[in-house]
């Protein structure tokens, strides 16, 4: 998660997403994950998986703000 975040910030999106994607493998509801990940591919304008993503999220905890705000 901490590799993802790092390339999240360098702005490298495509190496955030691969682990991201890591995290989702082991822990696929981890909404944090699911959230940066959501991030870095609208960043990439894959508007369409980056709402799966905030989709997911909101199926997991309907109330969540950040991926209300996202999509």
């Amino acid at each position: 998660y901490n590799k993802g975040l790092s390339y999240f910030q360098l702005p490298r999106y495509n190496e955030a997403i691969e682990y991201f994607d890591r995290v989702l493998d082991i822990s696929p509801t981890d909404i944090d994950a699911l959230n940066y990940k959501g991030i870095s591919l609208n960043k990439l304008k894959r508007y369409d998986e980056a709402l799966e993503c905030y989709d997911k999220i909101t199926s997991i905890d309907p109330n969540n703000l950040n991926a209300h705000y996202n999509k």
